[in-house]
């Protein structure tokens, strides 16, 4: 005998699996991407620094995705540049992780 609690609870059981299954997928591409944009600002502060105010883009791949990236850099006042990397999803399009910040002048 299904009692109408039970014939509710389904729905909402799976709702929350299915859920769960797409949060933790959606935190595993943050991470890879979060480390794209490590590894440019690593990259920034030893052998590709910025020179200028100016807008670069690349692609990478990490584990086995294709990420794209664009990075714009700007003059601040002393010896810093701020910049902004956006990491995206080659596949998908979106815009995973947006990492700003700044950087000293070399």
């Amino acid at each position: 005998l299904v009692t109408g609690f039970q014939t509710c609870a389904l729905p909402i059981l799976y709702q929350f699996i299915s859920s769960t299954h797409l949060s933790s997928y959606q935190l595993h591409d943050r991470v890879i991407a979060r480390e794209v944009a490590n590894n440019r600002v690593a990259l920034m502060q030893t052998i590709d620094p910025p020179l200028a105010d100016r807008q670069r883009s690349g692609q990478v791949t990490m584990n086995g995705k294709d990420w794209l990236w664009e990075e714009t850099t700007s003059k601040t006042t002393g010896d810093l540049f701020g910049f902004s990397i956006a990491v995206i999803n080659k596949e998908t399009q979106q815009t995973v992780f947006i990492r700003e910040g700044y950087i000293a002048k070399q």
